[in-house]
C-alpha cells in the first residue's frame, strides 16, 4: 500500500484524525515501532496473550502503514 493510500485509509477509519496522528503515522511508517520495544521476546509474549483474548472487532486488527510496517 502506498503511503498516500494508507493516509486516506486512516482518515476514513478515524474521523477524529488530527495533525499529531498524521505525524505519528508518518513516523511509524518510516521507522516502525521498535523504539517502543526494549525486549522483543517480552513484546511477542504480551502480543500473543492479548491476541488470545481478542474477540471479533468492528475495526481491523491490523492496519497497514506501508509495505514494511503495520500496526
Amino acid at each position: 500500500m502506498e503511503f498516500e493510500a494508507c493516509l486516506n485509509n486512516q482518515l476514513s477509519l478515524h474521523p477524529v484524525f488530527e495533525a499529531q496522528d498524521a505525524l505519528k503515522l508518518c513516523y511509524q511508517a518510516a521507522f516502525g515501532a521498535e523504539h517502543l520495544v526494549a525486549d522483543v521476546h517480552t513484546a511477542r509474549r504480551l502480543f500473543d496473550a492479548e491476541y488470545a483474548v481478542t474477540t471479533a472487532a468492528i475495526c481491523p486488527l491490523v492496519e497497514p502503514l506501508c509495505p514494511e510496517f503495520a500496526r
